[in-house]
This record gives C-alpha cells, structure tokens and sequence, in this order.
C-alpha cells in the first residue's frame, strides 16, 4: 500500500474549528500564529491562537473530533 498526503494550510484547519466549536470558544477574528506537534503527546496538534476579544490568556480548548456535520464542496 503506497501513503497518500492530504495537505492542509493552519488556515484551513483554523476554520474548520472555528466552524467546529462555534463562536462561543473562538471568536470570528481569531487567528492562528502558531502550529505544534509533540510526536510523544499521541500525536495531538496544537494551534497558538490569538484575538482582539480576549482580555486575559484563555485556557486552552481540547477539541474530539466527530463527525457531525456534512462539509461539501
């Protein structure tokens, strides 16, 4: 079996859980500034993101994917 890459830019991840979480957890002006991957955190991804909203640090969001909803081009 040969690998296939699916390459996605931190932007498009970035909306997609804008989209996810909803409005309430991040806001429409937030932005990501920085992605990080720690291979012995099992394989979790981390996105540093910032947003004129926020007053004060906001404590982090742990995001479990499932399916709920139908994206379609």
């Amino acid at each position: 079996m040969k690998p296939r890459f699916i390459m996605l830019t931190i932007d498009t991840i970035t909306e997609l859980i804008k989209d996810y979480v909803g409005l309430d957890e991040l806001p429409e002006d937030a932005r990501a500034i920085k992605l990080m991957f720690k291979p012995t955190e099992q394989g979790k991804l981390a996105i540093e993101m910032v947003s004129d909203t926020w007053q004060s640090p906001q404590a982090p969001i742990n995001v479990s994917f499932k399916i709920k909803r139908v994206y379609s081009v």
